[in-house]
């Protein structure tokens, strides 16, 4: 049909579907195009050289940047560590030089990439949220609760602000980085470290209210707090808006004491009145996860789905 076959038909969906958003969103609205970089294992797959042919074709209709990844046949396990998930450093950096020679518009690589001198990170991820917090080797914590705004612009995601911030050696230079990031969204930003010093940034991309750890502990959910973040807040739907401050509610009641510990947050974590949410009609929002850092001792424990229903694990830095 007009979709398969030839080197042309097997381009013409990805350019309908560039040039559709491009129609319905306008000229300020960013488009980026995932394209495997090449095939393992596949018969017929997409190859370096296709892969920038593609690239040309996806600029040309009108995307602005390409992040380029690679897959592999998933059938055996060697398969899956050659694409989508990398084993060796910069694994796919030469599928991007390939497909960056052909096109002028930003090309992203990714692909077990690096900084020299940065300092290691546990990042944690879950379905539907990649990167959402983390601890690196000194000590730095970050995390982020999603927000919703009305002033969204361009720029740039939360991903690429949490490793910025883990990037950092203190709580103070986390929460700058925050400050200091071109945002595309709304997300409520917890900076800490091994100090005791903590940080809330409520985040939004044109503006940034901010609160530092004192006596009581730091809570926050998705809603948010601060005049100057309300003001730029998108409305919620009442079911919705009502659950994030009964969480918040209920997470302060139960840290209101002192000689919190672990096991404390991981029930903080595990509460079913509030906290812990399971999916149910209309929204079918659902808790995906959870994890604790305590950055003394650089600790890190991970549950992933409901941590109601799951356990923690102790994740450790590699040795």
């Amino acid at each position: 049909d007009r979709y398969g076959g030839s080197e042309e038909n097997r381009a013409r969906l990805l350019v309908e579907v560039v040039e559709a958003v491009r129609a319905r969103c306008g000229p300020g609205f960013a488009i980026l195009v995932r394209l495997n970089g090449r095939d393992d294992a596949l018969e017929g797959g997409i190859t370096p050289d296709l892969a920038a042919r593609y690239a040309a074709v996806a600029a040309n209709a009108g995307a602005d940047a390409i992040h380029v990844t690679a897959y592999s046949s998933v059938t055996g396990g060697p398969g899956f560590t050659e694409g989508p998930l990398p084993w060796r450093p910069c694994q796919y950096e030469e599928l991007a030089r390939t497909v960056k020679a052909a096109v002028d518009v930003p090309v992203i690589a990714v692909g077990r990439i690096r900084p020299d001198d940065g300092p290691v990170s546990l990042v944690f991820t879950t379905t539907g949220c990649v990167g959402q917090l983390g601890m690196n080797e000194a000590g730095v914590c970050v995390g982020i609760n999603n927000l919703v705004a009305i002033d969204g612009c361009r720029g740039v995601m939360w991903t690429s602000v949490v490793r910025e911030a883990l990037d950092q050696d203190s709580a103070v230079s986390a929460r700058d980085a925050v400050l200091g990031a071109d945002l595309a969204g709304a997300h409520s930003f917890l900076t800490f470290d091994a100090s005791g010093d903590g940080h809330v940034i409520e985040a939004f991309p044109t503006a940034r209210p901010s609160e530092s750890l004192d006596t009581e502990p730091l809570v926050h959910t998705n809603h948010a707090l601060w005049d100057e973040a309300l003001d730029r807040e998108a409305p919620k739907r009442e079911g919705l808006m009502v659950a994030s401050p009964r969480r918040r509610e209920r997470a302060l009641k139960r840290l209101d004491r002192d000689g919190i510990g672990v096991d404390d947050l991981m029930a903080v974590t595990r509460d079913d009145q509030a906290v812990c949410r399971v999916s149910t009609e209309p929204f079918h929002v659902e808790s995906s996860g959870a994890a604790i850092m305590r950055p003394r001792t650089r600790d890190f424990w991970a549950v992933w789905g409901l941590p109601s229903h799951n356990d923690y694990i102790h994740v450790p830095f590699a040795a």
